[in-house]
């Protein structure tokens, strides 16, 4: 199997997660007997281009198996090299945009982007009782589209535009918050949806400032261990959709031996290693019921 995958810049933390997670199980299946399997990965720097370049080495190797554990913007890149059947690709990417029931190559195990938006900004609205949001969101894939969701919601209970909420789009590993503190502490919302990356949500929690953010609701999707952490450390209140169950106190058998795999490793347990933990699982257990020969077609 290939992967392209982010292990340097902004988001290099989350990658490596992923793919602890992904070798444990690899690990597991190698020294137990089960499917023999070696994965060859190479760093994309969450660079689209870079991650393209990857996937063509691959296919020119005959590595047609191909692991995308995140990063819509990535595959959207080599999206043309999918449609022409050239690889099959497993992700835990969660972009609306990239499900086509027509691609049978392409498999996701994770919900999409905008469902969890929505689902939150439901949430936020009706049982949290807020009405005025200030949202900042990756440009790309990912965050477009888990902006569409929320903005779907928020015009179904009539909330306007300037009035009620205001967006602000940050470029792929650009980690300043300077645009969106300044624009949010004019805006002064009860809420502050982050479509992004850990870090530059801390930076744009130091920005504004404890004084500022102790009366407001931080809310984002696909929440982990260390986001939580970083804001309720603080003493502000968050709130967020996660993909998996707790990773730490589970009981759920798959967890629990997640738990204990990662223990003897080393590894820290967190949800990113647990989420890509257990969509490797699904993957080669389904390998593992495929009587016929596999091969390419």
């Amino acid at each position: 199997m290939g992967m392209t995958i982010f292990l340097s810049g902004s988001e290099a933390l989350y990658g490596k997660q992923l793919l602890d997670g992904i070798f444990l199980c690899i690990d597991k299946e190698n020294k137990t007997g089960g499917i023999q399997t070696k994965l060859i990965y190479l760093d994309n720097k969450f660079e689209p281009t870079l991650a393209k370049k990857h996937i063509d080495e691959f296919t020119e190797k005959g590595i047609y198996l191909i692991l995308q554990p995140a990063g819509s913007i990535l595959i959207k890149k080599y999206m043309p090299i999918i449609k022409q059947k050239k690889v099959f690709v497993y992700s835990g990417t969660s972009s609306p945009a990239l499900r086509d029931s027509n691609v049978k190559n392409l498999i996701h195990y994770v919900p999409s982007a905008d469902q969890s938006a929505k689902m939150l900004t439901e949430y936020a609205i009706t049982e949290l009782n807020l009405k005025k949001f200030a949202i900042t969101y990756q440009k790309g894939v990912y965050g477009e589209e888990a902006l569409r969701g929320t903005k779907e919601i928020l015009e179904k209970y009539n909330l306007k535009e300037n009035k009620d909420w205001i967006s602000i789009g940050i470029l792929p590993n650009v980690i300043s918050a300077k645009e969106p503190t300044t624009k949010f502490k004019e805006f002064n919302p009860e809420a502050i949806i982050s479509f992004t990356g850990n870090i530059l949500l801390q930076n744009l929690i130091r920005k504004l400032g404890i004084e500022f953010l102790h009366d407001k609701t931080i809310l984002g999707i696909q929440s982990n261990i260390e986001r939580k952490k970083m804001v309720r450390g603080k003493g502000l209140k968050y709130v967020g959709t996660q993909l998996v169950p707790d990773p730490l106190t589970s009981e759920i058998e798959i967890v629990k031996e997640y738990r204990k795999l990662a223990k003897a490793k080393g590894q820290k347990i967190n949800e990113s290693s647990l989420e890509s933990y257990i969509g490797m699982s699904i993957l080669l257990d389904k390998i593992k019921k495929i009587t016929s020969k596999i091969t390419k077609k």
